[in-house]
């Protein structure tokens, strides 16, 4: 019986539907803030505090994500995001004048995770309350993002180095062409080039 179950949840696994603002995982229904088309997720994915979290279209999001929205989230349209990412926005109150209990009072400090547009972020990324990721920027696996992140920005490392800046120009041509990979590439595989020097 329980084989059963397991391969009635794989059929049933993940699903979006952008006008109820539902996903599906598995049995379960969430509801979000907003979402967008073509919203695609993988496995053992979680999504905790959903109506603080807003998803644009052509979104991937990985397997083994892990959102949990104390304060806004916002994914912007056409942003790829790889397994075993995981957001937390909103942090205690740890460090105040006023502060009534250690080591964090009751008290919640507002910091909404924003990621703007055609953002990657490879696996393995954990991002802080009140980041900022600009548009079309990529982040590299492993790394720990705080603070702001520039648009066009390749980084790198624990502590998110840029070690360089996408071609802005050639980004906004694909753009402006609609040339989101979520839309027009999604299921088409890959070409593979030889190595590409990323510095």
């Amino acid at each position: 019986m329980r084989s059963f179950l397991r391969k009635i949840k794989m059929i049933v696994k993940y699903a979006a539907y952008p006008k109820l603002k539902m996903i599906r995982f598995g049995f379960k229904f969430i509801k979000v803030k907003e979402l967008g088309l073509n919203v695609r997720f993988g496995g053992k994915s979680e999504i905790c505090n959903a109506q603080n979290i807003c998803i644009g279209s052509n979104v991937l999001i990985g397997e083994g994500c892990y959102f949990n929205a104390n304060s806004l989230i916002v994914i912007g349209g056409g942003t790829m995001i790889g397994p075993h990412v995981f957001c937390y926005s909103g942090t205690h109150n740890y460090d105040s004048s006023d502060l009534n209990a250690v080591p964090f009072d009751d008290r919640y400090i507002d910091s909404p995770i924003i990621i703007e547009d055609n953002v990657w972020i490879a696996g393995n990324v954990s991002i802080a309350p009140g980041a900022h990721i600009g548009r079309g920027a990529v982040i590299g696996m492993g790394c720990t993002v705080a603070g702001d992140i520039p648009p066009y920005a390749v980084v790198i490392g624990n502590k998110a180095h840029i070690i360089k800046y996408r071609d802005a120009e050639r980004y906004e041509e694909l753009v402006k062409e609609n040339r989101i990979y979520g839309d027009v590439l999604a299921g088409v595989g890959f070409t593979f080039v030889n190595k590409v020097d990323l510095r």
